[in-house]
Formats: C-alpha cells, sequence, structure tokens
C-alpha cells in the first residue's frame, strides 16, 4: 500500500521531518511540530518567501541541530 508523506506522518505521531522536497514539508508543515525544508537546491526553492511560512529552512546540518536543540520537546 502506497501512503503519502503526509499520511505516514499522521500514522506514526511524527514530531519532526526533515525533507528536501518542498512539496512534502508544505504538505506536512500542519501534521509535525517541525517542518524542516533540508538543503538549497533548485528543486526547493520558491520565489514567493510566503512559501516558507510555518517551516525552519536549514542550508546544512548545522542548522538543522540549532533548530532542533531549540525546540522544547515534551520529556
Amino acid at each position: 500500500m502506497n501512503r503519502t508523506k503526509r499520511e505516514m506522518c499522521e500514522r506514526i505521531g511524527a514530531s519532526v521531518l526533515i525533507d528536501d522536497n518542498w512539496n512534502y514539508v508544505h504538505e506536512c508543515r500542519n501534521i509535525v511540530k517541525v517542518p524542516i525544508l533540508f538543503g538549497i537546491y533548485g528543486w526547493n526553492r520558491r520565489s514567493n518567501p510566503k512559501d516558507y511560512e510555518g517551516m525552519y529552512c536549514c542550508k546544512n546540518w548545522e542548522e538543522v541541530v540549532n533548530v532542533l536543540m531549540s525546540y522544547d520537546f515534551p520529556k
């Protein structure tokens, strides 16, 4: 059975999604607590800054770690 990334995140109760595909991060930004668009690639760039609302954009793993370390996950 094929599932969408959104369905998979909902099914497992994901808190974080890190992906280099803007479509997947956009689709899941209201499902996961920390949606992260990874990397600066031609396929994940948008011309309208509003397209990035509700997600974190990280150009490298150091930025990803910083975002995750600053988020207050439940203990």
